[in-house]
């Protein structure tokens, strides 16, 4: 494959091309893909159209597409789906920037499904970049190796085509549904002198119990989630195991959490963290660790417990109140000799960023 990275008048690119293709003609493809930061110097016009499927999905800033005589406007977490042979241009809007990533492919399954979805949901969908941006990043990732190229990319495809479907049932199904969350909140904050259960709340609003957690993490900020995935970026010395999808996926984690919270007035939290990380029924079966968030909240002077333990949850408040002070709870595995073993630390110290950006945060 062929990578490109490339600064001028209009912006800054990124493209992946040159990926190898199926010769028997079965197995979907990418022709190349991209991401792209740019202001209103850029433009792109086909009269003719492309000859394969185009999407864009816009990152932040507002862009501008036209296919055929209809116009649309691209902002924050929307997909633009442009078809084959028709005209087709999209650019940046005066005096504005836009970031987004964009993907040409091609395949029987790609028409079926992007067709089938012009049809019910039309060209432009809402559709949160955070949901394809980790397959996106793969393409795009020049150190990663392939087993078979062919294949490994059709399956990146299959993958990025069903993301797409369900974040657009989820759109639709948002756009009818009530705001859920308030009404969690409301329901919570009307009878919080009365013994309470998440069972009551899935009862009264037809969710499974995992349901609420998803249902504040699917309404954080995008963009303020990314903010917070550069800022522990740089405090870090080396990101050593997650990809940038993942780390997003903390962040959006820390962002909900810190939601419940706040919404609830409530002085502490804790997860249960084997099930978020384990499961596969919590923040969309990401399989994430609330490392990073307990350690952000911690850094923040607030009360942040792992694994559903109440007592270091009641144990942590009191020696916050007593103190004034940051709060740590690390649990003692293994001490042989000098070498001291700690996990579900959530150090809160500045300098614990360093050692933290892992898929589970242990210090040793």
């Amino acid at each position: 494959m062929i990578y490109h990275t490339n600064s001028a008048a209009y912006g800054r690119v990124r493209t992946a091309s040159g990926f190898s293709e199926d010769k028997k003609g079965v197995l979907d493809t990418v022709i190349n893909c991209g991401w792209h930061d740019v202001n209103d110097l850029y433009r792109i016009s086909r009269p003719e159209g492309t000859t394969n499927f185009l999407l864009l999905f816009t990152l932040s800033g507002t862009g501008a597409g036209r296919i055929g005589e209809n116009l649309y406007e691209l902002t924050q977490d929307t997909m633009l789906i442009i078809p084959p042979f028709v005209f087709s241009e999209y650019y940046t809007q005066a005096q504005k920037h836009w970031s987004f990533y964009w993907i040409h492919f091609d395949g029987k399954n790609v028409s079926l499904i992007l067709n089938d979805i012009i049809q019910q949901y039309g060209n432009l969908l809402s559709l949160p970049a955070v949901k394809v941006s980790r397959y996106l990043t793969e393409l795009m990732d020049d150190k990663k190796s392939f087993q078979d190229e062919a294949l490994d990319v059709a399956q990146t495809v299959s993958q990025l085509l069903f993301g797409i479907s369900y974040a657009a049932k989820e759109h639709q199904m948002k756009g009818q549904a009530p705001d859920v969350v308030n009404e969690i909140i409301n329901t919570i904050r009307s009878a919080y002198t009365e013994p309470f259960s998440l069972s009551v709340i899935s009862k009264k609003y037809y969710l499974s119990v995992e349901h609420d957690l998803n249902q504040f993490f699917e309404t954080v900020d995008a963009a303020e989630a990314a903010d917070i995935v550069q800022k522990w970026k740089t405090e870090a010395a080396d990101v050593l195991e997650p990809s940038d999808a993942d780390i997003l996926e903390s962040a959006k984690l820390y962002l909900a959490l810190r939601q419940m919270r706040d919404e609830l007035n409530a002085d502490a939290l804790t997860v249960d963290c084997l099930t978020l990380s384990y499961g596969d029924k919590y923040t969309n079966n990401t399989h994430m660790y609330p490392c990073l968030s307990h350690a952000e909240m911690s850094r923040r002077g607030e009360v942040a417990v792992c694994e559903a333990d109440i007592n270091a949850t009641l144990a942590s408040l009191v020696t916050l109140y007593l103190t004034a002070g940051q709060v740590m709870y690390p649990t003692l595995l293994l001490i042989h000799r000098l070498i001291k073993l700690y996990m579900h630390t959530a150090l809160p110290v500045q300098k614990s960023m360093e050692r933290m950006t892992r898929a589970h945060a242990n210090i040793i």
